[in-house]
C-alpha cells in the first residue's frame, strides 16, 4: 500500500490532489495551517487518511510535526508541496528530515500523470 504526505491540502491544488490520490487507494498524511479544513477532508475522504496541523512560517516545530506525521503512519513513499506560500521553508523543513531530495520538476510532472 503507497502512502504518501500531502502538505498544503486544506485546499486548492492540495486538497484535490488528496481526494485523487485517497480515491486510488493512497493511505494519506494531511498537513496544512487550518486544522478544521482538514478534518472536514479527511472526513470526506475514503481511504484511510492522518492529519497534522502544520504551520510552515515556525519550520523548527514544523519539522518536529512532520516527523510526528510520519511515524503516526510508520512510512511514507512521496511527500507532496502544495502550500501556495512558504515553499523555502518548506524545502528546509524536507531537507532536516533527511528524506530523498527530489527536484519538484519531478513531483509536478508525476503528479501530472496522474491527474
Amino acid at each position: 500500500m503507497k502512502k504518501a504526505v500531502v502538505i498544503g491540502a486544506s485546499s486548492g491544488i492540495g486538497k484535490a490532489l488528496a481526494e485523487k490520490l485517497s480515491a486510488e487507494g493512497v493511505v494519506l498524511g494531511l498537513a496544512a495551517r487550518r486544522e478544521e479544513l482538514l478534518v472536514k477532508l479527511r472526513d470526506g475522504l475514503p481511504g484511510l487518511s492522518y492529519i497534522k496541523k502544520i504551520d510552515a512560517a515556525d519550520s523548527e516545530r514544523a519539522n518536529m510535526l512532520l516527523k510526528d506525521l510520519i511515524r503516526e503512519m510508520g512510512r511514507v513513499d512521496t511527500v507532496f508541496i502544495c502550500s501556495g506560500k512558504k515553499k523555502k521553508q518548506l524545502m528546509s523543513i524536507l531537507r532536516g528530515l533527511c528524506l530523498v531530495q527530489t527536484c519538484l520538476s519531478i513531483i509536478l510532472s508525476k503528479m501530472a500523470k496522474a491527474v
